[in-house]
């Protein structure tokens, strides 16, 4: 792994938190600072709270040789903390750091570290009600600072935090004030962390509902489903429209819905229903019944439509998303164009995919990607479409010429003759 030249120690004893160790020592080494997490006592394994055996990179004896360090950061745990601010090696260690004016951190109990190491005097300390109460003397009480309503305090060169389920905001923190706020966001969003969310705000999953039929086109089925739940939030049901039984795609591939659309359909309604195209699938969309009552009633709810290759004729069929902007493979767009005598429907050439409101369509097999994404972006921005963009490596602004449209529509053609 490469990594920059910040450093950053993180002491560790017998009892520590691994809720407030593992979230720092893991949000740091993925923006490539070198995190060295160091027992006191030695290079054996620890027993955390959780009764899991961390065991340390290097003793203080060991990690000191690697010095000197950008940041110390002490995990909370009342034992923890207290084995660390018995420690001579590491209270000499710290009252140097912050004599040279470098950044301190300390989480939980392990603003009791600090105290006892007689560091940070007047300063503003994050801490919950509880633990102020309990494990603050009254001496100390007026020698520091301690904020209640304030999860993450910052003041000057040092951060702290409530503890453990305060673990993210803090690395998050620590990252914006060594890197900025721009890569402190992205790495959230990435890992799918709202920043200083409010108590009882929750991250909903995207429910969603791609409508799988014998003949779908299989680009347009799988690249769908692996993009949005590989982005997280998608809670991705694949519904089988005639049943629960497998199907086998344009491409002979065998492939057995979630289950049945029937069944899917009691636990609606959906924030998001997809419809894959195919030559031969789109026709039994466009033919179902249920799935007619389905678009129409997602379209009068507001929530969101996606189409891609004959899917969108399908919608048209059933007279769904009527005067948006619309777009399809050129076979079906040639279909769609016989259909809309009164021109009810916007039906566009010339761009890759389409979005008009809650309506997201697309063209084809070779444009499954750029629709997935356009999807992610949709419910969840431009920005962390884009980072699930660069880690499969897909280039978003690729193009392709329009003049095979012709080609294409003359293919489909003889195929549907035969």
């Amino acid at each position: 792994m490469i990594v920059d030249s910040l450093r950053v120690l993180v002491l560790i004893a017998q009892g520590l938190s691994t809720t407030e160790l593992i979230p720092v020592a893991d949000m740091l080494r993925r923006v490539r600072m070198e995190v060295i997490i160091a027992g006191i006592d030695g290079p054996q394994a620890l027993k955390a709270d959780s009764n899991m055996m961390i065991v340390p990179d290097n003793s203080l004896d060991d990690a000191l040789k690697r010095g000197p360090f950008n940041v110390i950061v002490i995990p909370g745990m009342e034992q923890s903390a207290y084995l660390v601010s018995q420690n001579q090696k590491a209270k000499k260690l710290l009252q140097e750091h912050v004599a040279q004016k470098k950044l301190v951190g300390a989480l939980g109990a392990g603003c009791l570290t600090l105290m006892e190491f007689g560091v940070g005097k007047g300063k503003r300390f994050a801490a919950s009600p509880g633990f102020i109460e309990v494990m603050i003397s009254e001496d100390k009480k007026k020698e520091w600072k301690f904020v209640k309503n304030e999860t993450v305090v910052i003041d000057g060169n040092f951060i702290t935090s409530h503890g453990q389920w305060t673990a993210m905001d803090f690395v998050f923190d620590l990252i914006e004030k060594l890197r900025g706020k721009k890569e402190a966001d992205t790495l959230a969003n990435f890992v799918l962390h709202i920043r200083h969310q409010k108590a009882g705000v929750k991250m909903t999953a995207i429910k969603t509902l791609l409508l799988l039929v014998h003949g779908g086109e299989d680009m347009e089925i799988f690249q769908t489903v692996d993009t949005l739940r590989k982005a997280r939030r998608f809670e991705v049901t694949v519904a089988g429209v005639i049943g629960p039984e497998t199907v086998k795609t344009s491409a002979d591939i065998n492939c057995t819905p979630d289950e049945s659309l029937d069944d899917a359909l009691k636990k609606g309604p959906y924030d998001l229903v997809v419809l894959p195209g195919g030559l031969y699938g789109a026709p039994v969309l466009a033919a179902s019944e249920k799935v007619g009552a389905l678009v129409r009633e997602q379209e009068a709810a507001g929530r969101v439509i996606a189409s891609i290759c004959g899917g969108g004729w399908a919608l048209m069929k059933h007279g769904a998303v009527r005067g948006k902007r619309i777009t399809s493979f050129p076979y079906f767009r040639n279909l769609m164009r016989q259909m809309d005598v009164n021109n009810e429907w916007q039906i566009i050439d010339d761009e890759r995919v389409v979005k008009d409101g809650n309506f997201i369509s697309s063209q084809g097999p070779g444009t499954s990607a750029e629709f997935a994404f356009a999807i992610v972006e949709h419910f969840l921005g431009r920005e962390q479409a884009e980072i699930l963009a660069a880690f499969f490596l897909y280039n978003r602004d690729a193009v392709m010429p329009q003049e095979a449209a012709a080609v294409i529509i003359k293919t489909c053609e003889s195929c549907c003759s035969k």
